[in-house]
């Protein structure tokens, strides 16, 4: 079974009844409890314009760890008319920046089992690091003292194959691509001290996204506004108690022949850059919790 937390931000198939598209994030990203306050309002407004540098690191990253890979998303993204996770902006007219429709985000000493993706393509992208909760501002950050090592176990693990990223063995920013949809893999169990947790994310193109991409551009031109829905502001999201879809699905696979890994020091990344990835993914949480 899977342990930790995973959250998520992209468009999937809606659950809305007469919705086909939605720009979601998942439901522990939007409702809960302690992030109903106003406070919390200013940082996920403050975020959402954010997501566009994010994805911008993702493309950079995947570019030049696999070029191959990274004409092959950007194709297929383009040929199906699927709009990027961080493309909040979206309105059903024109697909500006085709290319994953989901980041997943997983820490809190998350784990699974062996799978493969249920991805259109075999293309997944992911990076991993280390980072330090900071009480005083409630959130993680990237900390120099902080690293892998720190973080007992976590493989990154491919069955078949019998080969694994020992993250422990790694430095600073973890980079990988693997082919979600063809190998069976799987992130090993570990454990993380107080107030320090392992990132590790993942960009792809889901089928269940590319099926709903498909019947939304199959929909009548005149009713396709309709049967969208897009990240509205989050004082109007919480207002309204609005629901959005829930990506419940589970991370799977790689494959060793396709496969590719490298590691990059944090501190060779630009400060903003290094900023904007624990900033996404960061998820204001309590570490106790």
């Amino acid at each position: 079974r899977a342990f930790g937390t995973m959250i998520a931000i992209g468009w999937h198939a809606s659950m809305e009844a007469g919705k086909t598209l939605v720009s979601y994030a998942t439901s522990k990203t939007l409702a809960a409890k302690e992030r109903s306050s106003v406070k919390y309002l200013h940082y996920l407004e403050g975020l959402l314009p954010k997501l566009h540098e994010v994805a911008l690191l993702y493309r950079e990253g995947l570019c030049t760890l696999f070029p191959a890979a990274y004409t092959r998303m950007g194709n297929e993204a383009s040929i199906r008319d699927i709009a990027e996770w961080s493309d909040i902006a979206f309105d059903g007219t024109n697909v500006k920046n085709p290319f994953a429709n989901a980041l997943v985000v997983t820490h809190n000493d998350f784990c699974n089992f062996l799978h493969r993706d249920r991805d259109e393509i075999e293309v997944a992208y992911g990076m991993w690091w280390a980072a330090n909760f900071d009480a005083e501002l409630n959130t993680w950050l990237f900390d120099p003292s902080v690293d892998h090592k720190d973080i007992e176990g976590g493989q990154f693990l491919w069955g078949e194959y019998g080969v694994m990223v020992d993250f422990e063995r790694s430095s600073g920013l973890v980079d990988i691509f693997w082919r979600g949809k063809k190998d069976r893999h799987s992130t090993m169990r570990s454990t993380s001290p107080r107030a320090t947790a392992r990132f590790g994310t993942s960009v792809q193109i889901t089928a269940a996204g590319a099926a709903a991409f498909r019947r939304f551009w199959e929909t009548d031109e005149s009713k396709r506004r309709s049967v969208l829905t897009t990240m509205a502001g989050p004082t109007e999201v919480l207002a309204q108690g609005h629901k959005r879809a829930i990506l419940n699905r589970r991370r799977y696979t790689c494959s060793i022949s396709s496969f590719r890994y490298r590691e990059r020091r944090i501190h060779g990344f630009h400060p903003k850059r290094r900023k904007v990835a624990c900033y996404m993914a960061g998820a204001k949480r309590n570490p106790a919790m």
